[in-house]
């Protein structure tokens, strides 16, 4: 659980790049997504018999990251350069089939590979927003 929690940490990733790049509604989806994420392992993990806090958190978390998602889509298709579209499109597209493998085919092994999934997520993210 520790890992999963501190993992969050590289969510500030695409936090800076978008920052740096002054794309700042993406900053904001992205600071959004940095604290409600730890946020909701936190709960999920010492508050899972209050059902109520769990739904509400995992409601937003996932709220705040299909936003992210459908924002780095769309600014690939409308800031990146031709050359990088299809190789940062594939790269977006291999996280949620990552996730989604993790969270549904094998959840056995989710808090294994949730982690990583904050951590690779994060770094393409962040080039995606540097890749302008």
């Amino acid at each position: 659980m520790k890992f999963m929690v501190t993992s969050n940490i590289f969510l500030f990733i695409p936090v800076i790049a978008a920052a740096w790049v002054h794309e700042w509604v993406y900053f904001t989806i992205a600071l959004l997504a940095s604290i409600t994420s730890p946020i909701y392992h936190y709960v999920v993990e010492f508050y899972l018999s209050k059902i109520y806090l769990h739904n509400t958190v995992r409601a937003m978390d996932w709220s705040i990251a299909l936003c992210a998602y459908a924002y780095m889509f769309y600014y690939i298709f409308t800031n990146t350069a031709h050359l990088f579209k299809i190789p940062l499109l594939l790269c977006l597209t291999a996280t949620i089939i990552f996730f989604w493998y993790g969270f549904k085919i094998n959840i056995n092994k989710y808090k294994k590979t949730h982690p990583w999934f904050h951590i690779i997520t994060s770094i393409i993210s962040g080039i995606i927003v540097l890749s302008k």
